[in-house]
């Protein structure tokens, strides 16, 4: 649906109410209160950054400006997705929250930034190659030490999110695959 509006703002709406969905279901008792918290937080900081910087992209087409806000537009889709610099808070309170929402935070909360990361990235973007590098190297050298389960998961899907990234810079059609096919066979 999201993928259909003309408008950025409907598309930002649409993040908005994804995120209000997720909190209401990681809140199940007090110690998800604060994981909830935390991902709501994230969440709003990277969608309110988001809304403003494609605005200003919009708004002034001047080249030095279009290269500053394109690189702030892939920190903070980096950001909302998690990926390997910006993953502290995803680790936090994946922690804290029951496997169900974990599953729906890894798979069907990333397709609407992973979309909009496709439409607002030129290809070939320094920032994200040094991503790709990060997210490869560290959830692979961190599984090989990791001995509880859900850190294991965690750490799979930081990995994950550097392939993620790799097939996006390499082909849409290919992340497409990758995302549904490969990605989304755990739920």
């Amino acid at each position: 649906m999201f993928i259909f509006s003309p408008h950025w703002f409907t598309i930002w709406v649409c993040l908005e109410l994804n995120t209000l969905i997720v909190v209401r279901f990681i809140i199940k008792n007090k110690k998800e209160i604060e994981s909830a918290l935390i991902y709501f937080l994230t969440q709003r900081i990277s969608s309110i950054a988001i809304i403003f910087f494609i605005f200003t992209r919009n708004r002034d087409n001047t080249l030095h400006t279009i290269s500053i806000v394109s690189t702030v537009l892939v920190i903070c889709f980096l950001y909302k997705i998690g990926a390997t610099p910006f993953s502290s808070w995803f680790i936090s309170i994946s922690m804290n929250i029951n496997t169900f929402i974990f599953f729906v935070m890894l798979t069907l909360q990333k397709i609407i930034p992973f979309m909009l990361f496709i439409f607002t990235t030129p290809a070939g973007m320094w920032e994200v190659v040094i991503v790709i590098i990060l997210s490869l190297t560290l959830g692979s050298i961190i599984n090989f030490t990791a001995s509880n389960l859900k850190i294991i998961l965690i750490f799979s899907r930081v990995s994950h999110r550097g392939w993620f990234l790799l097939a996006l810079n390499m082909n849409t059609s290919l992340w497409v695959f990758y995302f549904f096919f490969i990605h989304c066979h755990y739920l």
